[in-house]
Parts: structure tokens; sequence; C-alpha cells
């Protein structure tokens, strides 16, 4: 990206500045860029990027999963799976292209997926 060259990468909300003059919007793109730089930063200060972002908390991050697009007894057996893994919350998948069932199978699909919800705190 020709807005960057010559740019000091430990400098992250200039850098961050350039990107977004060059690049509107897409920020999933852009967050491979920003997180180069915090490293690439914290490597030249000799410091992990936790931090330079303020220091480590000591709290756990909730974990998510990504449930792709099946049948909807095989999602609700994969949320039931990736809840047993530590999984937290999970990303379901609808709307597979290729798909026969359209809204209504998407609607089955959601429905399974969370027909054996439980509240956060009974996960933790």
């Amino acid at each position: 990206m020709p807005y960057l060259i010559g740019r000091n990468p430990r400098q992250v909300d200039w850098i961050n500045d350039a990107v977004d003059e060059a690049l509107v919007g897409h920020n999933h793109a852009k967050t491979a860029l920003d997180i180069a730089c915090w490293d690439i930063f914290g490597k030249s200060v000799n410091l992990p990027v936790c931090e330079l972002l303020g220091g480590a908390t000591g709290n756990r991050l909730p974990t998510i999963s990504s449930i792709y697009a099946k049948d909807p007894e095989d999602m609700r057996r994969r949320v039931a799976e990736h809840r047993a893994m530590g999984c937290w919350g999970h990303s379901v998948k609808v709307s597979v292209l290729d798909s026969e069932g359209g809204p209504a199978l998407d609607a089955e699909r959601i429905a399974a997926s969370l027909a054996d919800r439980q509240p956060v705190w009974t996960l933790c």
C-alpha cells in the first residue's frame, strides 16, 4: 500500500489514519495492519502488546465458536460440542447459497442452534 511506504509502523495511530484515508470502511481488512504495527512496536521496546495497551487484566476472555450452516439438528449438536469445549457464544451461519430451504430452513437452523441455550453465568 503506497500510503504506508516510508511511515514508521511504531506510530500506530498515524498508520491507522493513513490507512483510513486510503481505504474507506473495510475494518476487517485493516485489522491485520493494525495488529502488525502493534507487534512491531512491542518488539521495538521489548514489551508485550498487552502492556502497551494498559496491561494484562488477569480476566479470561470469552470464546465464541462459528457454527457452519448444515442440517438444523447437526447444528444443534455442534453448538453443544462447542459449549462443552468452553465456548460461551456461537456465531450461527445461515443462508447457504446452494440451500434449497431458503428463509424457512434458516429459521429452523437458528431455532435448533438456540434450543439448548443457557445463561452465560452457568457456563463459567
